[in-house]
């Protein structure tokens, strides 16, 4: 953080802390305790003072989320000493199982803090029908969780997880191969989550995409 302090503005500090390595402990409370986390924003504090310091986590997105509860104490604990500045919204979604938008929104504000979505996809692995049935799915969970992000007044950034169906993790580490969570398909094409998108993001800039619908 040191070496990079004024020209990378924003780091995640602590991601999954909840994690067990192979041992069933997290390693770092397994070794230091579990004010790792406070002196790991304390150092990159230190070190790059204006900085915005992330705590990343999955499965945090709804209210009764896994690591929702973890994460709101965690950040009701450290933000009193300014230690940490948003929280991240990892977002790898079940297309067959999606969150309702209103509890995203919900969640999102129940944080206290800024909060941003790193690591947004949707895994169309147990989504049935056509092909176009299941990308329209697709597009329909990630234009609702782009509309909760800008509804909810605190989310401050919208990054998704891949640069296309094949490259995927879900396709290349674990093997499912109708994942298809993306919004590009194999031949890097935009899908109708891409489109989707596009339509929210110009109509919440009052703009006209230069870029031709299908």
């Amino acid at each position: 953080v040191e070496h990079y302090a004024g020209t990378v503005s924003e780091w995640v500090v602590v991601n999954e802390p909840y994690k067990d390595n192979e041992d069933g402990i997290d390693l770092y409370a397994k070794r230091i305790g579990p004010e790792y986390i406070d002196l790991a924003f304390q150092s990159a504090r230190a070190a790059a003072p204006s900085a915005i310091l992330i705590l990343n986590e999955y499965n945090n997105e709804t209210y009764a989320g896994e690591y929702t509860q973890h994460d709101v104490a965690l950040i009701n604990r450290v933000k009193k000493s300014g230690l940490v500045d948003a929280v991240g919204l990892q977002m790898h979604l079940d297309g067959a199982n999606p969150p309702p938008r209103e509890d995203v929104m919900y969640t999102m504000r129940a944080y206290g803090v800024p909060v941003v979505i790193t690591e947004l996809d949707v895994d169309l692995s147990d989504v049935t029908g056509t092909q176009q049935e299941r990308f329209d799915q697709q597009a329909y969970i990630y234009g609702e969780m782009l509309e909760a992000c800008l509804e909810s007044g605190v989310c401050k950034s919208y990054t998704m997880w891949g640069i296309g169906d094949k490259y995927s993790w879900l396709e290349r580490d674990f093997r499912r191969h109708n994942a298809d969570s993306t919004i590009y398909d194999d031949d890097l094409k935009p899908k109708p989550a891409y489109f989707t998108i596009l339509r929210i993001l110009a109509k919440a800039l009052g703009a006209e995409p230069e870029y031709k619908f299908p």
